[in-house]
């Protein structure tokens, strides 16, 4: 997968977590439903502009649009709706809660299954 086409499927992907659809992101931004779809797609490089008018209307920041774009060939569009949607949900998470969501992350990240909050040894 190219740089084009993964920046698509992120901007989907983000669409989507804002249940957005194609018509409602072209209309905030003043942009052709096509010019989302092929954008989706990876049809078309969009502009920095763009990309500034899309991550604006869904309240991200644009570097989202490129995180982890070093392993853009390992990555599937479920992969990339699944962390966005972590993302979005974690915004809306209490600051304890969050914590706790974290420290369960980084725990199945490193594969650490004992007691919830402490470190397996």
């Amino acid at each position: 997968m190219d740089l084009k086409n993964y920046i698509g499927r992120k901007i989907r992907s983000a669409r989507l977590s804002h249940d957005l659809t194609q018509e409602a992101l072209a209309e905030r931004i003043g942009k052709a439903v096509e010019t989302i779809s092929n954008i989706e797609r990876g049809r078309t490089h969009a502009g920095l502009a763009t990309l500034e008018h899309i991550a604006n209307s869904l309240g991200i920041p644009m570097r989202d649009f490129f995180e982890k774009s070093e392993n853009i060939e390992n990555l599937g569009q479920a992969r990339l709706d699944m962390e966005l949607k972590l993302q979005s949900e974690a915004c809306s998470l209490s600051d304890d809660n969050l914590r706790i969501t974290l420290e369960l992350v980084r725990s199945l990240a490193n594969k650490e299954f004992g007691s919830f909050g402490k470190r397996k040894i």
